[in-house]
């Protein structure tokens, strides 16, 4: 299956404050082991091509539009094309390097009720020697397309799609699909539909048209069954979608591909968890021309699909042939449904239901798809008491959330009549309710007590001139719940690195911003250096300005990095150092020819801020960003204990810290695509597992480095190079010092 790294090479500087932290215990550790490389984002599965073809086809599309007379000119066989297997034809097809067309010589090689599958010749031997396609391939294709589907056994991938979205085009005389499997040349894409077959040959500057109802298909995805037969229904609805609505934009027209492949029973939900990690994006953003992001498929699936449970009677056939785009074509189509609300008032709904995922509640707030994954906070407050402020952009909402210890009140404060706060408030009942502008907000009314309260700020303004995001600040108090005992890890990366940072000068510094815990001491400090030699640590307290050193916690100490590490601990115990406030870790660079570099993660920037760069030269504390909507965070994290060290703390509660090593049976077994092992360490230590295979290959590896307590271990059965396994039997190895076990395990597809 082909794949694509993606560089970012941009880095300009931004200046703003206000900060965010995830706090929890021990065991969210990063999922990276020291056996994978450190690489650039990678988009993991190939994906449609469509949105490519259009843009680089956007000129025509625009020249018919104003000349339609010549599409007249269209020269259709006399009654259908009536090929037989075995028929030769030659195909246009895309140069997607030059945007100009070559020929495809293939042979028609299986014929269903409503397509011609071809195949090149390229791809396809007699006999089968040394064949690329197989006439398996072919024919899982014919009766896909044609007869069943995962969720509807009698109907095929044709009759769902047209029942779901409308009829095709057909310019041909033929009712039947032409699918062309070829090699696309066009790294990561796996399908495309162009609408240039839609046109007369050589009418628009010398472009070639097959005058056909066509998509194509790369071969690369063949043996991946879920994944073709998705396409099929995905790039299908591109075709009915152009028949209707010529231009619509990306993320409506994506969105509806995406759930063409759920309607019909392919839909893999490897996106969903990109967009949930950070739901500050807005709603129908789709990036520069023609980019192709996983997160921008994320955010569009689960829309799609949400409109899809709230209005299930054909209203995405009524999205699909209203002409008018994007949000007036959604409010279009809900009016001609007869719902009674509108785009805005759906998006906070679905924003809430993101998080809140409970239909119980209330049937807007959730979804009945049950995979659908909730949405990550921004920031989770482990103090009643705090002053913060961040920023939201246009039609998309973040979440703030207080969890160990709930405010009394908070008071929001932004000047855009755009912004709206909603509070989720878990307990017995749920609750959730708008939280007004400017004034303290009560929490907790007598008698009511909530284990999870969290805010949703939603940007309902959608002009297409708002280039920044809208500010807003909050002010929480209350009482502290006392902190229990444990060890707790304070971090604000996704434990992905990215690569490093460099060129900084004598006296700059870099550093990480972490809320303090009361009753708690710094325990260490875990970086992930690239390179080797001594660089200078110093913590200090946050003074609460741009410049955040504050007073000196320790004297700064020389760390010696004998290689580039994993995740390298600097122990403090010995430092008794004071963590109950904020307090700042810093790097402070220039002091030695030999420093070795920190590494840094490109995350979407979140309108809050932890992760500084101190310029000597300028005097100022500075923010690096990683491209459009990203930033670098350093890959820095603490550590603090609280005393008591008989129980630890996970997001249910306390849990006591166990007496011995244990593995447990995985759950669910057999499972597809992902499964979890519970397992308990009585000591402080690196934890090694690694997933086996029956001829016992090593498939995953990953290492953590952990406190003693009670943990989860997940695998999402993909190996090494982050490509699904295939089905069969597994076996997990736990194994730390003085301990191993190991576990079989089933995946089946």
């Amino acid at each position: 299956m082909k794949k694509s790294l993606i560089t970012i090479t941009a880095l300009t500087l931004l200046l703003s404050m206000g900060f965010t932290q995830k706090l929890n215990i021990s065991d969210k550790i990063a999922k990276i082991s020291i056996s994978k490389p450190l690489t650039a984002e990678q988009n993991e599965y190939p994906v449609c091509g469509t949105l490519l073809a259009m843009e680089k086809d956007k000129e025509m599309i625009e020249y018919f539009a104003q000349h339609p007379e010549l599409r007249n000119n269209i020269k259709k066989p006399s009654a259908s094309w009536g090929f037989n297997i075995g028929d030769p034809y030659n195909w246009w097809t895309k140069d997607w390097s030059s945007n100009g067309d070559y020929l495809v010589p293939s042979t028609c090689r299986g014929i269903g009720d409503d397509c011609y599958v071809f195949v090149a010749d390229s791809l396809w031997h007699e006999g089968g020697y040394f064949a690329v396609v197989s006439q398996e391939n072919v024919d899982d294709i014919v009766e896909h397309f044609s007869n069943t589907t995962a969720n509807f056994p009698n109907q095929g991938i044709y009759d769902v799609n047209v029942a779901t979205f409308g009829d095709p085009p057909d310019i041909d005389g033929d009712h039947r699909i032409i699918i062309l499997i070829l090699d696309i040349y066009q790294e990561n894409v796996g399908g495309y539909f162009t609408s240039l077959n839609e046109y007369p040959d050589g009418t628009y500057t010398g472009r070639k048209s097959n005058e056909a109802e066509m998509y194509y298909m790369d071969y690369s995805g063949l043996n991946n069954l879920a994944f073709s037969r998705g396409l099929q229904a995905h790039e299908f609805q591109h075709m009915i979608h152009f028949n209707h609505d010529l231009d619509e934009i990306t993320f409506v027209n994506e969105g509806l591909s995406m759930t063409a492949e759920y309607v019909c029973g392919y839909y893999e939900d490897y996106y969903y968890n990109l967009y949930q990690q950070d739901t500050n994006e807005p709603l129908f953003k789709w990036g520069e021309s023609g980019e192709v992001n996983t997160v921008h498929y994320a955010r569009s699936a689960l829309w799609t699909l949400y409109l899809l449970e709230q209005y299930p009677n054909d209203f995405l056939k009524m999205l699909v042939q209203e002409p008018d785009d994007a949000e007036d074509g959604i409010d279009l189509a809900l009016g001609t449904y007869g719902a009674t609300r509108n785009w805005r008032e759906i998006l906070e709904d679905w924003l809430i239901a993101n998080y809140l995922q409970d239909t119980s509640v209330d049937p807007r707030w959730g979804y009945t798809y049950q995979n659908a994954i909730a949405s990550i906070p921004v920031v989770e407050h482990n103090t009643a008491n705090v002053s913060s402020n961040g920023s939201v952009w246009k039609t998309s909402g973040q979440y703030i959330s207080f969890k160990s210890s709930i405010p009394d009140t908070i008071t929001f404060t932004y000047s855009s009549n755009d912004i709206k706060v909603k509070a989720i408030k878990i307990g017995n009942p749920k609750i959730v309710e708008d939280v007004p502008k400017g004034v303290p907000y009560i929490i907790k009314p007598i008698g009511e007590t909530y284990s999870d309260v969290t805010f949703c700020v939603i940007n309902l303004n959608n002009s297409p001139y708002a280039i920044y995001a809208d500010e807003y600040s909050y002010e929480a108090k209350g009482t502290d719940a006392p902190v229990l005992p444990g060890n707790y890890e304070l971090f604000y990366d996704d434990g992905i690195p990215d690569g490093t940072l460099s060129n900084y000068a004598t006296g700059d510094s870099i550093a990480v911003r972490f809320d303090g815990i009361s009753g708690g001491k710094l325990d260490s400090i875990k970086t992930i250096f690239s390179g080797a030699g001594r660089i200078k640590l110093d913590i200090s307290m946050f003074d609460g300005t741009n410049f955040l050193r504050g007073e000196a916690l320790m004297t700064a100490m020389n760390v010696n990095v004998t290689e580039s590490s994993d995740w390298k601990t600097t122990n403090l115990i010995s430092k008794n150092i004071d963590a109950s406030s904020n307090f700042v870790v810093s790097y402070l660079l220039g002091t030695d020819p030999y420093e070795p570099s920190i590494t840094v993660s490109a995350e979407s920037d979140d309108g809050s801020a932890n992760h500084f760069s101190y310029i000597a030269s300028s005097d100022d504390w500075v923010r690096y960003t990683a491209g459009a909507g990203l930033i670098w965070k350093y890959m820095i994290r603490a550590y603090v204990s609280v005393e008591g060290g008989t129980v630890a703390i996970d997001q249910n509660g306390i849990v006591t810290i166990p007496n011995e090593f244990s593995l447990e049976q995985n759950y669910p077994n057999p499972f597809n695509p992902s499964t979890t092992f519970q397992f308990a360490t009585p000591k402080d230590g690196l934890v090694k597992f690694t997933v086996h295979d029956l001829l016992g290959r090593v498939i995953y590896s990953e290492n953590r480095d952990l406190f003693a307590g009670h943990y989860s271990f997940t695998w999402d059965g993909q190996n090494q190079l982050d490509q699904q396994v295939v089905s069969g039997v597994y076996f997990l190895r736990m194994e730390t010092e003085g301990f191993v076990l190991t576990r079989k395990m089933l995946m089946m597809k």
